[in-house]
């Protein structure tokens, strides 16, 4: 976009330049010609701040895409962690139900 504006100024300049050494139709010639050249420019400068907003959606519509995914991956890890810790108070469980019964076994035995 600056190398266009650049060149917008540039030739607002020649034109000017040529309006003050053509006399009255000179003159005439380059108001319209100005006139354009400024319409360039600002459709230039629409067109530069339009493409910056699109550029800045884009962005933001990435990094709510990469929180998303960051949340979800969260999540993810807490309910591993919660079917981790369930899984070792089951494995607990399951030993001290298994050693109770043995040691049970071991002492009926020893009494009979």
């Amino acid at each position: 976009m600056t190398l266009a504006q650049a060149a917008i100024v540039k030739g607002k300049s020649a034109i000017e330049m040529c309006a003050a050494s053509g006399g009255r139709r000179g003159e005439a010639a380059g108001r319209g010609a100005r006139r354009r050249a400024e319409q360039v420019m600002d459709a230039v400068k629409a067109s530069g701040d339009a493409a910056g907003k699109s550029i800045g959606s884009a962005i933001a519509a990435g990094a709510q895409n990469v929180l998303d995914a960051a949340k979800e991956a969260i999540q993810q890890a807490q309910d591993a962690i919660a079917k981790a810790k369930e899984a070792l108070k089951n494995a607990a469980d399951t030993i001290k139900q298994n050693v109770g019964d043995k040691l049970k076994d071991l002492v009926v035995r020893r009494r009979a």
